[in-house]
C-alpha cells in the first residue's frame, strides 16, 4: 500500500511514508512493504507514520543524523521510569532538535538533544535538554537488544510510542523455558534468569536480564552475569565484557567503545591564536544606558555572555550624561564600523556623526570587571572568539585569559581592568559629549548587553537568522563586512577514549 505522502532523502538514505489512516494490511509485527514506493531504494531506512506530528518529528530525527529507534527508546524510559509524572504526557513528549557541536568539541560532554516536555498540571510546554552521552548509551542499548531491530530492505517499519511500549512492556518469560525472576532487595527491579539446558554439543548456560517491577523489561535475559551496583545501576557481563545498565534504559560500555572518538586539541597553538585574535588591534567602545542592572550576577567577572542583539557602540563617549546608570566599556578588535559601509552610510549621515560601530547578536564577551564610580556602574567586556565559550570555560582557559591580561600590562604599563577603571575616572574630568544627549542615540542603546528586556539572561547558544526579511538582508550585509576570521578554529586529532575500568577489578 502506498502512503498519502512520502519524504525521501537520497543523501541521508531514509524515507518516511505518511498514511492518513492506518492501513488494514498493518499486522502484528507493525511493518508495511515499501517495494512499490516510488523513490525508495535498497539500503534505505524506511518508516511508516500515521499522524502529521509523527511525520514532522520523524523527519527532524533523521535530518539531525539520529536513530529514531534510539530516540523513541529514550522517550519511553524518561516518561515511564525517570519521571513517572510524565507518563500521561508520553504521546506529547517529542523530539525537537539536536544542538550540534563542531567536530573539534567532545559531543558526548557538550552536545544536547532537546525535547518538548509538557508540564504536568499546566497548559505549558517546557524544553527538556539531555546530553548526547545519554543518547549514545541508549544507542548502545538498542544495538544490543534484539527487540529493537527494525531494519530490512523495502520494509517500512512502524517505530512509534505504541510499538516501543509493547516491546518494552512485554514479559519475555512467556516465550522462554526455565524462566525465573529474582527480586533485588531495596530496589524497584528484578533480575530475570533463563537456563538453556545442556545438549550433546553445548554446556548448560544461564542468561540474565533486568526488569522493573512495573513490568518494563530493560533487557531480556542476554547477559552471562548481572550484579546490582546501587538502587538504579547494574553491572552486567556479556562475552567477558563489562557494561553498566542504568535505570534510564541506557547501556554503558565500561571501556567506552560505544562512544565516538574524543577530539584532542593542540592547546598551545589554539591559545596563541586566541591571544592574537583578541589583542591584535584592541580598541575601546562605549555604550551608556539609563537602565538598572536587574541582577549583578548576570555580569559576574569571569563569566561569558552573548550579545543577543545588534549592539550599537561608539568610541566617542566621554563623561556619562546625567541619569546614566550603566556604561558598557567593550574591548574588541572585531567591531564592525557601520559608518564606513557605503551601502548603509550613504543614506544615514548620522552614522558618520556618531561613528557608529556594531557588534553582531552572536558575538561573545567575557566579563572582566564590574565597578561603580559616581553612581555609574561600568561593565567591562572583552570580546572573545565563539570557540572559547567551550574551550576556555575551565580553569586552564580562564587562567590563560588572566595571563593575557598580565602580558597586556607589560606592554601598556597597566592591566586591562586598571586601564578600564582609569578610563571611567578620567571621563568625569571631561565634558559630556553631545552624542550622549542625542535622543535617537539614547533609544538605540537602552538595552543591556546579554540580558533580555524581562531581566533574564540571554542564552549562550547562537541564534539563527531572524525570520523578517529586512533583518535577514541586514544580517547578510553585516556578515560580509565582519572579520572573515570571526572565530579561532583549533587544530585537533581524533583519539580513542581513555578508560579507567579494569575488568579484573569489576
Amino acid at each position: 500500500m502506498k502512503p498519502d505522502s512520502v519524504y525521501i532523502d537520497p543523501e541521508g538514505r531514509f524515507a518516511i511514508g505518511y498514511f492518513a489512516q492506518v492501513p488494514k494490511e498493518l499486522g502484528l509485527y507493525s511493518y508495511l512493504k515499501a517495494n512499490d514506493w516510488e523513490g525508495v531504494k535498497r539500503g534505505m531506512k524506511v518508516r511508516a507514520v500515521f499522524s502529521l506530528e509523527d511525520f514532522n518529528e520523524k523527519i527532524s530525527i533523521f535530518d539531525s543524523g539520529l536513530d529514531d529507534v534510539t530516540i523513541e527508546h529514550m522517550k519511553f524510559f524518561i516518561t515511564h521510569i525517570v519521571d513517572k509524572n510524565l507518563m500521561d504526557y508520553y504521546p506529547d513528549f517529542r523530539f525537537v532538535k539536536r544542538i550540534r557541536m563542531p567536530e573539534w568539541i567532545d559531543e558526548v560532554d557538550n552536545g544536547l538533544l532537546v525535547f518538548n516536555c509538557p508540564l504536568p498540571g499546566e497548559q505549558q510546554i517546557a524544553n527538556l535538554r539531555l546530553s548526547m552521552g545519554w543518547y549514545y548509551d541508549h544507542l548502545n542499548a538498542c544495538e544490543f537488544d534484539l527487540r529493537m531491530k527494525f531494519e530490512g530492505d523495502f520494509i517500512a517499519h512502524v517505530v512509534d510510542r505504541e510499538r516501543i511500549t509493547y516491546l518494552l512492556s512485554k514479559d519475555p518469560g512467556i516465550a522462554l523455558p526455565y524462566y525465573r525472576l529474582y527480586s533485588v532487595h531495596d530496589t524497584e527491579y528484578n533480575i530475570s534468569a533463563v537456563t538453556i539446558r545442556k545438549t550433546a554439543t553445548t554446556p548448560t548456560l544461564r542468561l540474565f536480564g533486568v526488569q522493573h517491577k512495573s513490568g518494563i523489561t530493560l533487557f531480556p535475559p542476554q547477559f552471562t552475569e548481572i550484579r546490582p551496583l546501587d538502587e538504579t545501576h547494574f553491572l552486567a557481563f556479556a562475552n567477558g565484557n563489562p557494561f553498566i545498565i542504568s535505570s534510564h534504559g541506557g547501556l554503558y560500555d565500561s571501556f567506552q567503545r560505544h562512544l565516538p572518538p574524543v577530539p584532542v586539541i593542540d592547546q598551545e597553538d589554539y591559545l596563541s591564536r586566541v591571544a592574537k585574535w583578541i589583542f591584535s588591534d584592541l580598541k575601546f567602545y562605549y555604550r551608556d544606558t539609563f537602565k538598572d542592572i536587574p541582577n549583578l550576577e548576570s555580569y559576574q567577572p569571569g563569566c561569558f555572555i552573548r550579545a543577543g542583539f545588534f549592539c550599537d557602540v561608539t568610541q566617542k563617549l566621554e563623561k556619562p550624561a546625567d541619569g546614566v546608570k550603566v556604561r558598557f566599556l567593550i574591548m574588541s578588535s572585531h567591531a564592525v564600523p557601520l559608518f564606513e559601509i557605503p551601502e548603509i552610510a550613504i543614506d544615514n549621515i548620522e552614522l558618520t556623526l556618531w561613528e557608529l560601530n556594531i557588534f553582531h547578536y552572536n558575538d561573545f564577551f567575557r566579563v572582566m570587571d564590574v565597578f561603580t564610580f559616581n553612581g555609574v556602574t561600568q561593565v567591562t567586556l572583552l570580546q572573545v572568539p565563539p570557540s572559547s565559550i567551550i574551550l576556555m570555560n575551565d580553569d586552564n582557559g580562564l587562567d590563560y585569559l588572566d595571563l593575557l591580561e598580565k602580558l597586556f600590562k607589560d606592554v601598556k604599563g597597566q592591566s586591562l581592568i586598571g586601564t578600564a577603571r582609569q578610563n571611567l575616572f578620567d571621563s568625569f574630568e571631561k565634558e559630556v559629549n553631545p552624542l550622549s544627549l542625542n535622543r535617537d542615540w539614547q533609544e538605540r542603546t537602552q538595552e543591556l548587553i546579554g540580558i533580555y528586556p524581562d531581566g533574564t539572561n540571554i542564552e549562550l547558544e547562537p541564534m539563527g537568522v531572524p525570520p523578517t526579511l529586512d533583518i535577514e538582508q541586514f544580517n547578510e550585509l553585516i556578515n560580509n563586512y565582519r572579520d572573515k576570521n570571526n572565530d579561532v578554529v583549533p587544530k585537533f586529532q581524533l583519539d580513542p577514549r581513555n578508560f579507567d575500568s579494569d575488568p579484573d577489578n569489576l
